[in-house]
């Protein structure tokens, strides 16, 4: 008798380390995974913890592919020697960043190869990198944030295939190369497609146009890697449903604000010809964003785990007024709608109030890729 009870979908286990940063690791790389493969219904997404790893939990049992998005330290054995035992009993594995090195190391290093091959540098730079015919039949180049570029220039394998190289200089160098090892293989990438223009680590406004302007390509060339590890990649047309919008600015500036827009608001709302906003005093609200009205937390920062950070992002900017207020969403339906369609909100903003809008992704925005808009 066939048992009625749906099989479990394969796991999607995401690696991000074990330092104070992971849980926010996580979160982000989370966020861009779940943008391009299905799961709800195909897989199931988790984080793989240090301690599962070390205290040799099962993890690999119903596991379709692992990725990584973090260093892992030298001098930790247990957990280089469990991802390259997974990967050679027929695993598949997407690694970006300062991972790679250890990770290719084991899993072929030849009699007499140099260790310094595989140093990478773990300092980020915006990189032009060409993606091979093979795998985009237009050849696409454009910029991304790239650990360094040394680690494939000298090591050549029967069993490596170049996937995208380096082109800023004369002297093109792999970035992102595809490794078979035994029944199982990995695509080992110095180029962070893992990272969104809007992450964090990304504090240059010039680097972060550049990376805005190839994020199609970006996820285009994700999606490509995915398919070559045979995951199921769900289309890109899916649209996620809108987030909460946090105000993020000082004290000084949200009173100014609040005092502004309380004489214009009914019940909390600042009614838009197109999206209006709904005002709330904390996140505990069972206020449900929609395309029509947008909720609003008010407070002096965006919490942990949606993808941004107010303390790094303030302390970058380096304008007066302008960005100084943030209103921020993971998911909206587009910065400038939001604005372009609330004439009287700006008409309302005090002056010395500067309101940037960042969304980390917009659903009908021009582009639909992370933006922003300003206004002051």
């Amino acid at each position: 008798m066939e048992s009625s009870v749906d099989p479990k979908p394969p796991n999607v286990l995401l690696y991000s380390g074990c330092d104070e940063r992971a849980e926010e690791n996580f979160q982000a790389f989370a966020d861009v995974v779940r943008q391009l493969i299905d799961c709800s219904d195909r897989y199931a997404l988790y984080p793989l913890a240090y301690r599962d790893i070390v205290q040799s939990v099962p993890w690999a049992d119903n596991t379709a592919a692992l990725m990584i998005n973090c260093g892992i330290d030298e001098a930790d054995e247990i957990v280089q020697t469990a991802i390259v035992d997974f990967v050679k009993s027929g695993g598949r594995l997407l690694a970006f960043g300062p991972s790679v090195g250890s990770i290719m190391e084991k899993l072929s290093l030849p009699s007499g190869l140099r260790r310094e091959l595989f140093v990478v540098d773990k300092e980020l730079k915006a990189v032009k990198i060409r993606v091979k015919p093979a795998v985009d039949e237009i050849g696409s180049e454009f910029k991304t944030l790239v650990n360094g570029s040394q680690l494939f220039s000298d090591f050549k394998s029967p069993y490596m295939t170049v996937v995208a190289e380096s082109c800023d200089t004369d002297c093109t160098r792999p970035a992102i190369v595809k490794m078979e090892c035994s029944d199982g293989s990995a695509i080992l990438s110095l180029a962070r497609l893992d990272l969104t223009p809007t992450n964090t680590h990304v504090q240059d406004v010039q680097v972060f146009n550049k990376l805005k302007l190839a994020n199609e390509s970006r996820c285009n060339l994700f999606t490509n890697l995915l398919k070559m590890l045979g995951l199921n990649v769900s289309p890109l047309s899916t649209i996620p449903p809108p987030t909460k919008c946090f105000l993020a600015c000082t004290e000084m500036c949200q009173k100014a604000l609040t005092r502004a827009l309380q004489p214009v608001m009914k019940d909390g709302v600042f009614q838009g010809r197109v999206v209006s906003m709904r005002f709330l005093e904390s996140d505990s609200s069972d206020c449900v964003p929609s395309d029509s009205e947008l909720p609003v937390v008010l407070g002096h920062g965006v919490p942990e785990g949606h993808g941004f950070d107010w303390n790094i992002y303030s302390k970058a900017l380096r304008t007066r007024v302008l960005g100084r207020t943030l209103l921020y969403a993971q998911v909206m339906r587009s910065t400038q709608t939001l604005l372009d369609s609330n004439p009287n909100f700006l008409k309302t903003i005090p002056g010395g109030v500067g309101i940037a809008v960042v969304a980390q992704r917009q659903t009908s925005g021009r582009g639909k890729a992370p933006s922003c808009y300003a206004c002051g």
